[in-house]
């Protein structure tokens, strides 16, 4: 199970990043501070626990995107601003991190369903709280 969450938390996380990359297109218009922390800049203490239930729906994993070539356009915006990386450099970096065989995750009621092709995995979620992770920002 430990593997499975793993996983999760990386699929997740390029779920969650994927949903930023498109925000601009939904919704309110961001302020600053929400468009810092979409981008990945934001404060400690502006970190809240939220429950597993803010993201109760479907999700579709963005790895088939990078695949498909459908995100080049956000990955050459990120080349170009930021010189120091090329667009195949940039792509790659997202390829790693994108990278799963869990094609869709369903979460409804705390319990966390991973869907590969025709199989399913479910478990129950419970929270531990969170833990802030610092690094480097790609």
């Amino acid at each position: 199970m430990a593997g499975h969450i793993g996983k999760f938390a990386i699929t997740l996380g390029a779920l969650l990043v994927s949903g930023q990359l498109y925000a601009h297109s939904h919704g309110h218009q961001m302020t600053e501070a929400e468009q810092k922390a979409a981008n990945g800049v934001f404060d400690d203490k502006d970190v809240k626990d939220r429950p597993l239930s803010n993201w109760d729906g479907v999700w579709q994993s963005v790895y088939p995107f990078l695949l498909s070539g459908d995100l080049d356009p956000v990955f050459k915006k990120k080349a170009e601003k930021d010189k120091s990386k090329t667009f195949d450099q940039v792509k790659a970096y997202y390829r790693t991190g994108y990278a799963t065989d869990v094609e869709s995750i369903g979460i409804e009621n705390n319990v966390m369903e991973f869907h590969r092709g025709k199989k399913v995995a479910s478990c129950e979620y419970v929270s531990s709280g969170y833990k802030i992770l610092t690094y480097a920002s790609g």
